[in-house]
């Protein structure tokens, strides 16, 4: 008997040569043309997602009969409606980022398929260099550098301190100085040495920068095939389970269609990455002191307070509005995102004792949830650079402990030296780094 499962699912890029840019005669893009890689997830549920688009009929009739609804959709080269739904589609997965490099083919974040998901709504500031070695600290704020371009402005860096993972968002180069220096913020616990820092692959948002592509999702099952293209996501979201990292997130499709004459388990073979599963332990999440909100003249490097954090969620809603294109057979070529919401909450064992004068004054720090392990590709950092309490601290009881639950959202952030771009995660509210 067939499992009723979805038990693999793959993911596809609609670029320039797979999108509507380059659709079939009916007017979608063309799946034919797409290159899916298998994305490492939990097993769904969900066999038949999403719900026809068809409009009720409701002409005058000559008794109590009904009539089938009619579709609303296009028709196809035979003269017959584009037989289709359009829905959402929740998938959920461990954090896992990419290792030393070795012992599987996902080599880079471009490369992997939980990033083409995060990136159909977020926007890449990915720095080129794996890690680079700093020459030396000048502070706890400041190290020297051989080139201090390749350290991109907004994104996140790591260093391994006392076998303990500590993470700062760069907010300016110097090339003037002999040699280059980078200035980070917050400080870290010590002026580094010779340690090797660790870059990340950041992903951040602005209304000036587009995100990127659109992804198709194939859903295998036993005996069952199904396409779902033109995907974004509506909400994604981060949580702990037990100690590692969870992602959880839906996808909006506008045309989802069964393809189940070609099902497959074997067209899509597992190829995960090689990394360590992301980890909440033998790292420091820190607040700064009070962050920047001017005009983008003085790049922030503020001192760091230790926070430790019993537990965290953090959540991310886009809203997304319908791009139409009457030429296509989906009535949308495109989906904008018109807005993100996101949302850090916090229950702390020991108190943040700032947190209800931060409430009434509205002040912004730097929060920084940094996950280990140590080592080479791996960790995440997701930082709100001008984080403001969303409400007023409340204590609670959890475990037989009193506790503090706190929730932050992201405010406007201005301490860093460049505005975003492609190579600038700065001034944005909040970013999202996986570590190489």
């Amino acid at each position: 008997m067939a499992s009723q499962h979805i038990l693999t699912v793959a993911v596809a890029l609609e670029d320039e040569t797979a999108g509507y840019a380059n659709p079939t005669s009916n007017g979608i893009p063309d799946s034919a043309n797409m290159t899916f890689r298998w994305l490492d997830c939990d097993r769904a549920y969900e066999i038949s997602p999403g719900a026809a688009p068809v409009l009720e009929r409701t002409e005058a009739r000559d008794g109590w009969h009904v009539e089938q609804p009619q579709w609303d959709t296009a028709l196809d080269a035979g003269g017959l409606p584009l037989q289709h739904r359009e829905g959402s589609i929740a998938l959920s997965g461990l954090v896992r980022t990419l290792g030393d490099g070795s012992g599987e083919d996902i080599a880079t974040y471009a490369a992997l398929p939980l990033m083409w998901l995060l990136e159909s709504v977020f926007s890449t500031a990915a720095n080129a260099t794996t890690n680079l070695p700093g020459l030396g600290g000048v502070s706890a704020n400041v190290f020297q550098v051989t080139l201090a371009t390749a350290w991109y402005i907004g994104s996140a860096i790591g260093v391994d301190i006392s076998n303990r993972r500590e993470y700062a968002i760069v907010t300016s180069q110097d090339t003037t100085a002999t040699p280059d220096t980078i200035t980070h913020s917050p400080a870290f616990s010590a002026a580094i040495t010779t340690n090797t820092l660790r870059l990340g692959h950041t992903l951040f948002a602005d209304p000036t920068i587009n995100p990127g592509y659109s992804v198709c999702l194939r859903l295998n099952g036993d005996g069952l095939r199904t396409y779902a293209m033109g995907c974004r996501w509506s909400s994604f979201s981060l949580a702990l389970e037990g100690r590692l990292l969870r992602w959880s997130m839906t996808l909006e499709s506008p045309y989802i269609w069964d393809d189940h004459a070609n099902a497959s388990l074997t067209t899509d073979p597992p190829r995960r990455a090689a990394g360590k599963p992301a980890h909440f332990g033998n790292v420091r999440c820190v607040v700064s002191a009070a962050a920047s909100v001017g005009q983008g003249t003085t790049a922030d490097a503020l001192a760091r307070t230790e926070i430790a954090i019993d537990e965290f969620s953090a959540s991310f809603t886009a809203k997304l509005g319908k791009r139409g294109w009457s030429s296509t057979g989906a009535k949308r070529s495109d989906t904008e995102v018109a807005d993100i919401e996101a949302e850090i909450s916090l229950v702390l064992s020991g108190a943040l004792s700032t947190a209800t004068a931060d409430f009434r004054d509205e002040v912004r720090r730097h929060l920084l949830i940094g996950l280990g392990p140590t080592g080479a590709g791996n960790g995440v950092c997701l930082a709100f650079p001008a984080a403001l309490l969303k409400e007023m601290p409340k204590q609670i009881g959890q475990n037989d402990v009193i506790m503090q639950s706190l929730k932050y959202v992201p405010g406007r952030w201005s301490g860093a030296m460049t505005a975003p771009s492609a190579t600038s995660a700065g001034r944005t509210p909040f970013q999202l780094s996986f570590m190489k």
